[in-house]
């Protein structure tokens, strides 16, 4: 469980959200869901700035890594390992 600890004016409203709002709360007073349709990703995508982008990942004894250095210190710490 988290905790909210910024005690500004401003952040009283999140920390309500965070612990939830009340069941007689406007829909206007509700974040937006965190989850979306596929089909409004491309839209939620341009609506927020958010850009797709591709990266590499590497793969050993059934992990994923994103840094090359990762993954090759594993697999010296554990030569010969499988899946």
């Amino acid at each position: 469980m988290s905790v909210w600890t910024d005690s500004s004016p401003s952040a009283k409203p999140a920390m309500q959200q965070k612990m939830g709002t009340p069941a007689d709360a406007t829909p206007a007073a509700r974040p937006e869901p965190s989850h979306i349709a596929d089909a409004d990703a491309d839209d939620a995508l341009r609506r927020h700035g958010i850009t797709a982008v591709q990266s590499r990942s590497f793969e050993y004894a059934g992990y994923r890594y994103t840094n090359i250095n990762d993954a090759i210190a594993a697999a010296k710490r554990n030569p010969g390992a499988t899946t």
